[in-house]
């Protein structure tokens, strides 16, 4: 596997060119919070969405907002924020801050919930070529996106921000945390072949060509997008460069037990069908 850390080169942002859309252009969305969806008429080439599920995260979301801003400074990109209906108003405190931004969009989910659900509406929603996914709690460090831009060079499809390689880490997690999440990490890949060669297939921090993820019907459960994607998405080359996950300052975490048994559901789910007929060609 390919740890890649510093890459040559002045970015997607050179020698792009711009396909501008309407909203009604981006998708046809149906009711159906499920899947992906058709392929939109056109898209931003050599741009990225960023998409940000959020769950009450009124403390957070502006941070990392402008956090984003400033890392991808000299890119073109728009960031969309996923909101699942947040009884502190995340969504409304998006919606105001940013009215004026064509940088910022803001998604309010009235009729479902759950982050992996959100991220695949936030791909519906994505006008740009590359796709990147993190979550609002700056546990992804956001100074880290151009490395995942800059990682998805020709010939690569997926880009995976991952704990579990050289100079990746956690900080500040107990031990039973760690102890669960590395479980977790074992049964994924003993259930989905396609992920065995991968050292962190359960990140949420990563990013994707959109066409990985165009016609496939990704049907979530949980928290694991990721997962989903690398069983049933359309790609060979997968690469993954290494982050430091870190404890959240503001707010409280959304993983609970029941997150845990939703993932073991999700788990057999992809076991019993509807995996990619292929495993992954990743880099020696």
């Amino acid at each position: 596997m390919s740890h890649l850390r510093q890459m040559s080169g002045q970015g997607i942002e050179e020698g792009s060119t711009s396909v501008e859309v309407t909203t009604g252009e981006v998708l046809a969305l149906s009711a159906n919070e499920s899947g992906v969806g058709a392929t939109p008429r056109s898209v931003r080439e050599s741009a990225i969405s960023i998409i940000i599920p959020t769950y009450n995260e009124s403390q957070n979301v502006v941070h990392v907002i402008e956090r984003c801003r400033a890392a991808l400074e000299g890119y073109e990109f728009e960031i969309i924020v996923v909101d699942d209906d947040s009884p502190d108003g995340t969504w409304k405190l998006v919606e105001d801050q940013y009215a004026d931004d064509p940088e910022i969009r803001v998604v309010r989910r009235t009729d479902g919930r759950g982050l992996a659900a959100a991220v695949s509406r936030g791909f519906r929603e994505a006008s740009c070529e590359y796709c990147a996914v993190m979550d609002a709690d700056l546990q992804h460090p956001p100074e880290k996106l151009p490395e995942l831009i800059e990682a998805l060079q020709p010939g690569v499809d997926v880009v995976i921000g991952s704990r579990h390689v050289d100079e990746g880490g956690i900080e500040d997690w107990p031990w039973i945390r760690r102890l669960v999440s590395r479980g977790a990490t074992f049964i994924a890949r003993l259930a989905v072949p396609e992920v065995r060669g991968i050292s962190d297939p359960m990140s949420g921090f990563f990013a994707i060509r959109r066409e990985v993820v165009s016609g496939i019907d990704l049907r979530p459960t949980g928290y694991k997008i990721l997962l989903e994607i690398l069983a049933k998405g359309d790609y060979d080359r997968v690469v993954e460069v290494p982050y430091v996950f870190r404890e959240r300052e503001r707010g409280s975490s959304k993983l609970t037990m029941q997150e845990y048994v939703r993932f073991l559901e999700h788990v057999l789910m992809l076991r019993r069908g509807g995996r990619r007929p292929r495993r992954p060609v990743v880099p020696p």
